[in-house]
């Protein structure tokens, strides 16, 4: 039977020093949407229980697929929506943001030769401080730990759902809960990587600054 899976939290204060920034503004502008906005993202910030089930309702719109590793195609959807954003919008977000993510995905466990020790450029698409901290959680954040000792991944799950928190009929920091499941050869194992990381807009460009995830033997 698997053990508790190794997880750890991360978030980067400056860029929460950003978002809470931007907050001033939403209380100061009104409207009841934005101010639920405020809220999630002080649950944003929390960040510390395990992921939940993704909620039954609340925007959930179809299954997207989005570029990912040749072995498996990600399926993204668009989770709950807080604050007021065009359909068009979170139609065009979905597949943006969780290119991003598959970019990890694919840099840290899913691509690349096998087996190889050096996983330094497994964080594209991360913060300078989440790539940082990221680096010392490597063996969690990335197949570090076992990829010396394998030969291969084969994808079996891979599905991300996004979150949006929006202001102002804009969309302003996102929540991507990931599922992710491989098997690896020349050492037989099958794992899995569940939780969420947390996105927000720098220069133009969604990255990632701050994770809280699991990695652990299925």
């Amino acid at each position: 039977m698997p053990g508790r899976s190794p997880r750890r939290t991360l978030f980067v204060g400056g860029a929460l020093l950003a978002l809470a920034a931007l907050g001033v503004g939403w209380v100061s502008a009104g409207g009841g949407s934005d101010r639920a906005a405020i809220g999630s993202l002080v649950e944003l910030r929390k960040a510390t229980a395990p992921p939940t089930a993704p909620p039954t309702s609340g925007g959930v719109h179809a299954v997207t697929p989005t570029p990912a590793s040749p072995e498996m195609r990600t399926s993204a959807s668009l989770g709950r929506v807080t604050g007021r954003l065009a359909a068009r919008k979170r139609k065009r977000l979905v597949p943006d943001i969780s290119e991003v993510v598959d970019r990890w995905l694919d840099a840290a466990y899913v691509g690349g030769d096998y087996p190889r020790a050096t996983f330094k450029d497994s964080f594209p698409g991360f913060t300078r401080g989440a790539t940082r901290s990221a680096r010392t959680d490597k063996a969690l954040l990335s197949n570090a730990d076992i990829g010396p000792r394998i030969t291969g991944v084969t994808v079996t799950r891979r599905t991300v759902r996004v979150d949006l928190l929006a202001v102002e009929g804009r969309a302003r920091a996102a929540t991507v809960r990931v599922r992710l499941g491989f098997t690896t050869s020349g050492v037989r194992r099958e794992f899995r990587v569940t939780g969420r990381v947390f996105l927000s807009q720098h220069d133009g460009r969604w990255k990632i600054f701050g994770y809280d995830v699991a990695k652990g033997r299925s």
